[in-house]
């Protein structure tokens, strides 16, 4: 159990780090904004499973929502559209990790493949549900909008894929030496 918090505690470190460090978690080029987090939201469910999906998603909400207050960015500072996204983006992903059954790289680069799809999906849709009821002022060039997601989308999900796939060893690693010490556990 403390090995499991530990973890999850070096997890919200890396993603809040991630999230407030300047070109580290959201690289930005121009009027795109590039978020390099998602794969770890992928090496926390690979490592932990339920729990770190859960607690990477939840982190990766609320450092968007600080981070947006900390750097003046006007769109994440509605939690239904940094928190909430990100939570369900890693129930997602935990959901599509056991759907895809026993672990392997191509399995981990297929997560790594879909968690900024879902991440920008999730994020899109609820920002138009948002705009809807409570209309953002700068949502008003649709057209130019649309395009600018999907640029950010292709450079995201090919980030992703290429990181987790290169991180496939140590997280197998870690993996396989955690199910070592539970097949090996003393009991009394």
């Amino acid at each position: 159990m403390i090995k499991k918090i530990t973890y999850c505690a070096i997890y919200v470190a890396l993603i809040m780090m991630m999230s407030l460090v300047p070109w580290l978690g959201y690289i930005k080029i121009g009027v795109i904004h590039i978020s390099t987090i998602p794969f770890i939201v992928v090496v926390a469910t690979l490592h932990m499973g339920f729990i770190g999906a859960f607690t990477a998603g939840l982190t990766f909400g609320i450092g968007s929502l600080i981070a947006s207050i900390v750097f003046g960015e006007p769109t994440f500072i509605y939690p239904d559209l940094s928190v909430l996204p990100r939570i369900l983006v890693g129930l997602l992903v935990y959901l599509f990790y056991k759907l895809l059954g026993k672990p392997n790289i191509y399995k981990a680069v297929v997560l790594g493949i879909l968690c900024p799809v879902f991440n920008t999906l999730l994020v899109t849709v609820f920002l138009f549900i948002h705009h809807s009821v409570a209309p953002i002022s700068w949502l008003t060039n649709l057209k130019a909008w649309i395009i600018l997601i999907w640029l950010n989308f292709i450079v995201e999900v090919a980030f992703s894929a290429i990181v987790v796939g290169a991180l496939w060893p140590a997280v197998k690693y870690f993996r396989n030496k955690e199910l070592d010490l539970k097949e090996h556990k003393i009991t009394w």
